[in-house]
This record gives structure tokens, sequence and C-alpha cells, in this order.
């Protein structure tokens, strides 16, 4: 059971960097994700979550996933480096989240992950965008630490009504198990 949590923590946490990541400085929003997840160990899953993003800089998440028993999560993300700000070729973000079995549990002592992704959005023409990304994140529970790293790869493709369509996969390697997932979502911008 507990690995099952370890699983889920590292999991989400790698792939919640969803709508900040995309949104340029000032811009703002709020997605919808759904997405699968099998591993080398245990059976698949599947969830969803909606997040909002404030200026493009901060986001916030609340995710829902079901193993054997439902998962709950919030989530903060904060990105630091921004390619539209910096003029870097990369971005950084910088992730938090706590997992919990039911609603009234969720406080800092459960298990959480805590991590950061370095990616770079790579404009293939004015509506379609890859994100390559490399994420390192630690996830702890009461009796020990786990580290997971790993390659992403993102594919956005920007309608002209303000929405963006998501792709993503990721892969992810933690102690001797091998995660690989893969979600759908959709941004809305938010217009002045």
């Amino acid at each position: 059971r507990n690995l099952l949590l370890v699983i889920f923590t590292i999991f989400i946490a790698s792939s919640a960097f969803a709508q900040g990541d995309i949104l340029k400085y000032g811009e703002s929003g709020t997605d919808f994700n759904f997405f699968g997840q099998i591993s080398s160990r245990t059976d698949g899953y599947a969830g969803g979550n909606v997040g909002i993003s404030l200026n493009g800089v901060i986001d916030l998440r609340f995710t829902i996933t079901t193993l054997s028993e439902a998962k709950y999560s919030p989530s903060i993300t904060i990105h630091p480096l921004k390619q539209d700000r910096t003029g870097l070729p990369f971005c950084l973000s910088f992730i938090y989240s706590v997992v919990a079995n039911d609603l009234s549990a969720i406080s800092f002592d459960n298990n959480s992950s805590y991590g950061s992704v370095i990616f770079s959005n790579i404009e293939l023409n004015q509506n379609k965008i890859i994100q390559p990304s490399f994420s390192i994140i630690n996830q702890k529970n009461r009796y020990k630490h786990r580290l997971g790293l790993g390659p992403g790869l993102s594919y956005f493709y920007n309608f002209k009504t303000h929405e963006t369509l998501k792709f993503e996969a990721v892969l992810l390697f933690s102690d001797a198990t091998t995660f690989f997932g893969i979600s759908i979502g959709v941004l809305f911008r938010n217009t002045k």
C-alpha cells in the first residue's frame, strides 16, 4: 500500500506542471487534464485534475486518481524562470504536493513530494509547440525518501480561440521501478 502511494506521489509530481509552463509571463488560465500511468511493479491507474495559473508564475492544482481506492492531491507550482521573460533557452519550475486517502486527511505530514522540472518551449509554428523536459522529484513518507527522475515530452496545439490542447508523455525512474504515463488536457487562457 505504501508503494502505491509512493508511485502515485512521484508520478503526480512529475506530471503536474501543466499550465504555467506554457503560459507567457502575465497570462492566466484554467486547465483540465486526464492521465493514465503504468509501472514495472504495480497495476496502472487513471485520474484527472483541475488547475489555475496566476500570471503564468504560480499554479494551484487539485488531482483525484484511482488506484484500488481514490487518492487526493493538492499541489502548488512556481515558475521562476520563463523563456519569454528571461531570454534563456529553457524554463525552470518547482513543485510541492501532498497525497491523502481522503479529503479530511490532507496535511503536510502525509506522503508528499517536491522537485523541479527544466524544460524548453520550442515553437514549430504559430500554433504548435513541443516541450522536452527533465524532472527530478523527491517523494517522502514517514519511513523514507525516494528520488525519481526522467524525461518527458509534451505537444501543445494553440487554437485561435485562446484554448490550448496538450498531450504529454513522461518516463520516470525511481529505485528499481520504471513509470510511464500519458496525459491529455485543455488549457483555457483568460483573455482581457
